[in-house]
């Protein structure tokens, strides 16, 4: 059974190998969604909706759209990591758990990865606010533009 003891850096899991191979998987497929939701705000940023936006507008959402790309980078070091996480507990459990000494150091490195994917999804909520606030500015400032003209 999984138990999870608060520390200074989020959670310290004391879990079967099982039970942090299952976690990775989960882990595994919300990046993948990650992956699509920066791709589908990534095409938004090339609309041509935002090409009739005023200069500022359009440089404020290039830059979070250098963002988006950033994560996608981050995105992919922090993949990498838990695939290789993974590997080295499916190779204990093909193991048949022979290196029980192993599972603490597969607990220390699962927390540590958890605390690297809840900061990944704490900076992607912050540019995706940014770029909900950018794009709504522009819109703004653009149909307040047409009012005034």
């Amino acid at each position: 059974m999984e138990t999870k003891i608060y520390s200074s850096s989020g959670f310290a899991h004391h879990c079967s190998a099982e039970e942090l191979y299952v976690l990775t998987r989960h882990w595994l497929s919300d990046l993948h969604f990650f992956a699509e939701e920066i791709n589908y705000f990534l095409s938004l940023g090339c609309h041509q909706a935002f090409s009739s936006l005023d200069k500022q507008s359009v440089l404020n959402i290039e830059i979070i759209r250098n963002e988006f790309k950033e994560m996608l980078q981050q995105k992919e070091r922090l993949e990498d990591c838990i695939i290789v996480h993974q590997t080295a507990i499916s190779h204990s459990l093909d193991n048949n758990g022979r290196n029980k000494g192993k599972f603490n150091n597969f607990n220390i490195l699962q927390s540590k990865l958890e605390g690297e994917l809840f900061d990944f999804i704490k900076k992607l909520r912050q540019v995706k606010l940014r770029f909900f606030e950018a794009t709504k500015k522009a819109y703004i400032n653009k149909s307040h533009d047409k009012v005034v003209a």
